[in-house]
């Protein structure tokens, strides 16, 4: 979760440099496309991180 708010605060300062990614320009993206923007960044980053703690195993527990 951290890493996925994080991406999205950084989603947010680099905007202009990333409309490419959901198929827009800075001067013709609306509040839909910056929200889709914001928050396909945070899902896409929730996703690879939760992925890859996933391969690693790093959550499991020994049964007590």
């Amino acid at each position: 979760m951290v890493i996925a708010c994080t991406t999205a605060i950084v989603a947010l300062a680099f905007r202009n440099y990333l409309w490419w990614m959901i198929g827009s320009s800075p001067a013709a993206a609306g509040p839909q496309q910056f929200a889709t923007l914001v928050g396909s960044a945070a899902v896409i980053a929730f996703g690879v991180a939760l992925s890859i703690e996933a391969l690693l195993r790093s959550h499991e527990h020994s049964a007590i």
